[in-house]
C-alpha cells in the first residue's frame, strides 16, 4: 500500500500542473482572492491555460516563515502522493524544494504542493514571473502583479491569526499550558511506503492550533525533515488523531493556544536507534520515535498508510 492524502486543503484551491512547458506565461483571469479564515490565511487567483482554468495559490505558515504553494488544473493525479524533487524561479534562478503531487479517486481534479522559505518568497514582490517545475511533471509558469500588495496582505492576515490564537501569550494570559502526549497516535499503518524510498533525514516538530475542545484545528511543519511526504504524513496523522486537555485562563477557562510537538524522527530501524532514543520495536525496518516527551523517549513501528481521502471542492468561480 501506498499513502494518499485527505483533502483538506483550502476550497478556493485544487487541480494539477501542466505537463507540456508553455513558451508563455499564463495570464490572470481575475483578481487576487484572499480568504481570512479561522485556522489559516490563503490568497488564490485563476489563470487560464489550454487544459482550462488553473489555480495558483498561496498559504503562509502561522509563524510567518514559510509557503506552501498549491499549484492545480483540471487533470486526473495519482490516488497515492508521489514525492518529486522540483524548483521555483522568480526569474533570478532555480530554487530547489520537495513538491507533493497528489489527486483523489474519481476527482479529474490533482495538485501540486511546493514549499518555500518566506524569504525567498518575498523575492516575488519585484518578479514579473514565477516558474515551478517537478521532475516528471512540466514546468509552469504565471505572470505575476500586485505581489506587494498580496505578500502585505497575508502577512497582516498572519499577524492577526497569531493572536486570536495567542501565539505570543500576550493576547489572553494563560494560567496552564495545554496538555498531551503524542507519542502513542501512531499505529503501524501510519509509514507512507513511498517515503519509504527515500533516505532518512533529520527530526521534524510540528506547531499545532489547540482550540477549546482539545481538538487539532491546524498543524504546520515548524521544522522539516527533509522528506516532505513524511512531514505532511506526520500532520495528518496528528490532525486525525490527537486530543488534547485545553490551555486554561486565569479564570480556568479552556481557551486557544498554540503547541510545538517534540521532536519526531521517521525512517529504518538502524537509522532511528542511531538517532539516541530508545526504540520500543519489534521486528520491522521502519519506525517512527518521538524524543523529549514528557522526558521519555518511545518510538512507535510504522509502515504503510491508506486513508480514504475525501473528494476535492471545486476550484473558485471568477469573481
Amino acid at each position: 500500500m501506498q499513502f494518499r492524502f485527505a483533502a483538506t486543503l483550502p476550497a478556493l484551491i485544487w487541480s494539477s500542473i501542466a505537463t507540456a512547458a508553455p513558451e508563455t506565461a499564463l495570464q490572470p483571469t481575475d483578481r487576487w482572492a484572499l480568504d481570512y479564515a479561522a485556522t489559516q490565511c490563503t490568497a488564490a487567483r485563476s489563470y487560464s491555460s489550454a487544459q482550462g482554468p488553473v489555480v495558483f495559490g498561496l498559504v503562509p505558515s502561522l509563524d510567518g516563515n514559510n509557503f506552501r504553494l498549491l499549484i492545480n488544473i483540471p487533470q486526473p493525479g495519482p490516488i497515492y502522493a508521489k514525492q518529486l524533487a522540483g524548483t521555483a524561479d522568480f526569474g533570478t534562478g532555480a530554487i530547489k524544494t520537495s513538491v507533493l503531487y497528489f489527486g483523489a479517486k474519481g476527482v479529474n481534479q490533482s495538485m501540486y504542493q511546493f514549499n518555500l522559505p518566506a524569504a525567498q518568497m518575498d523575492w516575488a514582490r519585484s518578479a514579473q514571473t514565477l516558474s515551478v517545475e517537478a521532475r516528471s511533471g512540466g514546468r509552469y509558469t504565471f505572470a505575476l502583479s500586485d505581489m506587494p500588495a498580496l505578500l502585505d496582505a497575508l502577512r497582516k492576515c498572519t499577524t492577526d491569526l497569531q493572536q486570536h490564537w495567542n501565539l505570543d501569550g500576550k493576547t489572553q494570559r494563560t494560567a496552564e499550558v495545554p496538555s498531551g502526549d503524542i507519542r502513542s497516535i501512531f499505529t503501524p499503518k501510519d509509514y507512507p511506503r513511498e517515503a519509504a524510498k527515500s533516505q532518512p533525514q533529520g527530526p521534524s516538530r510540528y506547531q499545532l492550533l489547540i482550540d477549546e475542545k482539545g481538538t487539532v484545528a491546524r498543524c504546520d511543519v515548524l521544522v522539516p525533515s527533509g522528506i516532505a511526504m513524511l512531514d505532511s504524513t506526520g500532520c495528518q496523522v496528528i490532525q486525525e488523531k490527537a486530543k488534547f486537555r485545553p490551555a486554561l485562563d486565569t479564570q480556568g477557562q479552556p481557551v486557544r493556544s498554540v503547541w510545538t510537538t517534540p521532536p519526531i524522527t521517521w525512517g529504518n530501524a538502524q537509522n532511528a536507534l542511531n538517532s539516541g532514543c530508545t526504540m520500543v520495536s519489534s521486528d520491522s525496518n521502519s519506525m517512527i520515535n518521538t524524543c523529549g516527551q514528557l522526558g521519555q523517549n518511545q518510538g512507535t513501528l510504522m509502515q504503510a498508510r491508506d486513508p480514504t481521502p475525501a473528494p476535492p471542492p471545486p476550484p473558485p468561480s471568477p469573481k
